[in-house]
């Protein structure tokens, strides 16, 4: 029988901060998990945003194939998973309670699906008060988790850490399963559990939160069979995480009392243009206050103080941690440069169904499991798209050696290219000087873009799943 699958998926998992150097955090289960697998520190994600780097993780392709303005997950048809149900694998799964998830609820194979709804992600039977579980008092007061729930199903310290252990205790997911579950933890606005919240489980939010994390990761371990389970341990994308914990917002004045007295005093009618005038000074005093600040940063913590879901290209933002581990695996760290439209085709060579899937971006990364030589392909990458149609969506292109971007409608317009093996932290933008260089990466992204593989047909949105999907991106603070 073909090995069980366990796909952790972390929204917002940064490389640098799950291994190496760079990495304050206090995670015993997840270093001893490294040290027993098979690491990729140097895995690209297709987008800087969760659908575009979801599309090219289940098709195999880049977000060129599958719509670089898709507003949902591309799932309808010759996915990986459906390869998977195929091949008599029973899906299960919990993901983000969102509309632009919602092709994943459509996976019912035999008993429960991919949801969050609690009737269809928990597969045991439960007692009543059992749903009261260890959830923080921090995270009630945060404004998602009191005004809109989004935490429920998302969020490991806030009880689905404890769902997930009971559901791989249960034993009655029919074997082989594959089981994949997305969680947002790490996802901004960071909700530090008070326990971690101090400098023993890292210098930032963001470390702390994973602290939390590892917690949960070493009780799901404890419930798998490593010897008939395949456990990938991945993310979808970065984070920008803000030099000294200070945001944008950390520069911002309260101007509240000023506000209130002026529409005590004001007339009705000039309210409006009094709101404008309070947050027209606060910007203003911000962004003094924001140069004062940032005179002595390098440009990588300049840009970390941007707001959470700025268009970012920048390593910090699409490099991501790919973890193999259990069935088969013998531990090895890999530092050569591999793309997330990888990761399946690899699944599928480990567990002998590589056969199965048509020809894709991705390529399988098992040779390097036994230390074999793989030539090293450059990762293809776009931005997650504004909400309208922006001269600032951009478009790139990777080495281990450079990177490169730029406007993506428009060539001569944003280029950047980073020596990154003499500034691995992208603070200088060499394009002026190497525009020899620029036309080679430019020359590189156009054949990867003119490839000769088979079209993947983009699934068309209704206006009444775009007004649902635009209202939850507005909810979230994308747009």
């Amino acid at each position: 029988m073909n090995p069980n699958i366990l796909f952790l998926l972390l929204d917002s998992f940064r490389a640098d901060k799950c291994y190496g150097k760079n990495k304050t955090s206090k995670t015993p289960n997840l270093d001893a998990l490294i040290k027993d697998s098979v690491y990729f520190s140097n895995v690209i994600a297709s987008s800087d945003g969760t659908t575009l780097s979801l599309n090219s993780l289940f098709t195999g392709f880049f977000p060129f194939k599958t719509g670089l303005r898709a507003k949902k997950l591309q799932l309808h048809g010759g996915n990986f998973i459906d390869v998977l149900k195929k091949n008599g694998y029973h899906v299960y799964g919990i993901t983000p309670h969102a509309h632009f998830f919602s092709p994943l609820y459509d996976y019912e194979n035999l008993e429960k699906g991919i949801s969050t709804k609690p009737d269809k992600s928990i597969l045991v039977e439960r007692k009543e008060n059992s749903q009261e579980i260890n959830i923080d008092p921090e995270f009630k007061k945060n404004k998602i988790y009191r005004d809109k729930n989004f935490i429920d199903g998302e969020i490991l310290s806030a009880g689905t850490g404890q769902k997930i252990v009971d559901i791989l205790a249960s034993k009655k997911m029919k074997e082989p399963w594959f089981f994949y579950i997305h969680m947002c933890d790490l996802h901004w606005p960071h909700v530090v559990p008070s326990e971690f919240n101090n400098a023993n489980f890292g210098q930032s939010h963001y470390e702390r939160v994973l602290s939390a994390l590892d917690y949960w990761l070493g009780k799901f371990l404890e419930k798998i069979d490593v010897n008939s389970t395949l456990f990938i341990l991945t993310g979808d994308h970065g984070h920008l995480i803000p030099t000294d914990n200070k945001d944008i917002t950390s520069f911002e004045p309260d101007l509240t009392l000023g506000l209130n007295v002026g529409k005590r005093l004001m007339p009705k009618f000039t309210h409006g243009v009094g709101t404008k005038f309070f947050v027209g000074l606060r910007s203003m005093i911000r962004d003094i206050r924001l140069v004062q600040a940032n005179k002595k940063l390098t440009q990588h913590e300049k840009r970390s103080r941007l707001p959470p879901f700025t268009l970012s290209l920048f390593d910090e933002t699409i490099c991501i941690p790919l973890v193999f581990f259990g069935y088969g695996i013998s531990p090895k760290i890999i530092s050569q440069q591999v793309r997330n439209v990888d990761i399946f085709p690899t699944i599928f060579d480990i567990i002998d169904l590589s056969s199965k899937k048509q020809t894709s971006h991705g390529k399988s990364l098992l040779p390097l499991f036994h230390g074999k030589k793989m030539k090293e392909l450059p990762a293809y990458f776009h931005s997650l798209p504004y909400e309208k149609i922006s001269p600032y969506d951009i478009v790139g292109i990777r080495t281990s050696k450079f990177k490169y971007f730029r406007g993506s409608r428009d060539p001569k317009k944003n280029v950047n290219l980073y020596d990154l093996t003499k500034d691995p932290w992208e603070d200088f933008n060499i394009a002026r000087e190497r525009p020899d260089l620029v036309n080679k990466m430019e020359q590189l992204l156009t054949e990867i873009t003119t490839d000769n593989l088979p079209e993947y047909r983009i699934e068309e949105i209704s206006k009444k799943e775009l007004a649902i999907i635009e209202k939850e991106l507005k909810e979230l603070g994308y747009i």
